[in-house]
């Protein structure tokens, strides 16, 4: 993906995952000491260098598919370090194509705003629900971190968050 431009700076000033991993730790042992729940939400946008000239200033959020091989990633990688236990509540390009594949993992809840946003998008809710309500995996307590990895590893390869996939057309709503 050569359009999309990361500037380390944006990330420089934020938490770094060596600490964030003490930090969920301390919460998670501490949430459990107290007989509470501690999980993590991941994700919502990504900053990125605004190299398009759209929209005003130097940064722009991505969102959606394109955010899934990411943020599915980042979901398997703080799943092994706390051995499935650590619960998460999942956004990160979750749609139609790989909401059931999500939920299977034992990832809930799973929110989405990107695929709504595209025609369509409500009347896809009804066969999402259809989707998860005959699901195993609603009696799940642990997410399962070989069948997420397995769904990270496959995000990296997957058409759907490829430019190529949707078309380089750019989209635009008529005035008249």
């Amino acid at each position: 993906m050569t359009y999309v431009g990361l500037s380390e700076e944006a990330f420089s000033h934020d938490l770094q995952y060596t600490d964030a991993k003490g930090m969920l730790h301390r919460l998670f042992d501490t949430a459990a000491a107290e007989g509470l729940q501690f999980g993590v939400k991941l994700t919502n946008t990504l900053g990125s260098v605004n190299n398009k000239g759209v929209l005003p200033g130097d940064e722009m959020y991505m969102s959606g598919r394109a955010l899934y091989p990411l943020s599915i990633n980042l979901a398997a990688v703080i799943s092994r370090e706390f051995d499935g236990k650590m619960p998460i509540s999942y956004s990160g390009g979750a749609s139609q194509v790989n909401v059931e594949s999500i939920f299977a993992t034992g990832i809930r809840p799973i929110t989405l705003a990107t695929d709504l946003l595209q025609p369509g998008g409500y009347l896809r809710l009804k066969s999402m629900v259809e989707l998860l309500e005959d699901s195993s995996a609603w009696d799940m307590d642990a997410i399962d971190v070989e069948k997420l990895e397995k769904l990270a590893s496959d995000a990296l390869e997957m058409d759907y968050t490829k430019k190529e996939w949707r078309g380089y057309d750019k989209a635009s709503v008529n005035e008249d």
